[in-house]
């Protein structure tokens, strides 16, 4: 709170003025707020754990699991050599996108899909 602030005249610098002058918003982000805060804090701790090497998994555990596959979309080079090729089958299974270009819509969704409606 900023007790100097007539909360009359500007409720929201009343309420919230000690964090705000306290807490500065980042140059790369448009918005912050407390929220913003505790995710970075959190995506902080987890790429810790994910990139500390002397963390032991075992064979199969979804902690190795994960960190091979952080691992793998850190490496900008394999993913340009590999191109689109290793989504485009699950896009043209999961149906229609721009990046498939052929327009279908599998079976499996298409009960899901939104039906337009039609007089008559």
């Amino acid at each position: 709170m900023d007790l100097d602030v007539d909360p009359c005249l500007d409720f929201y610098r009343h309420a919230c003025g000690g964090w705000l002058g306290t807490h500065f918003i980042p140059p790369s982000y448009a918005l912050w707020n407390i929220d913003s805060e505790i995710t970075k804090e959190q995506d902080e701790k987890i790429k810790t754990i994910l990139e500390n090497v002397e963390t032991v998994h075992e064979a199969g555990s979804a902690g190795l699991k994960v960190r091979v596959m952080y691992q793998k979309c850190l490496d900008e080079d394999a993913l340009d050599e590999a191109g689109r090729e290793p989504v485009q089958g699950v896009v043209e299974r999961l149906g229609d996108w721009a990046l498939s270009g052929n327009g279908h819509q599998p079976e499996a969704l298409s009960a899901t899909a939104p039906h337009s409606l039609s007089a008559g």
